[in-house]
């Protein structure tokens, strides 16, 4: 169920353009949404303090 919810996200995020924003601008705002789920549900939280405020951390 969970793969189904992500992959449904983001083909409707894909799916159609919202006027006044970019290009791939909403499948951006949702996969930034979807880390704070992703944290809960696999519980990674010594990967989210070790690498708060990177760049390149996997929660953004």
């Amino acid at each position: 169920m969970f793969v189904f919810f992500v992959f449904s996200y983001t083909e409707f995020a894909a799916s159609e353009p919202v006027a006044g924003l970019e290009e791939g601008a909403v499948l951006h705002h949702f996969a930034d949404l979807r880390q704070l789920p992703d944290l809960f549900m696999t519980w990674d939280w010594p990967t989210y303090f070790r690498e708060h405020d990177q760049e390149n951390g996997k929660y953004q």
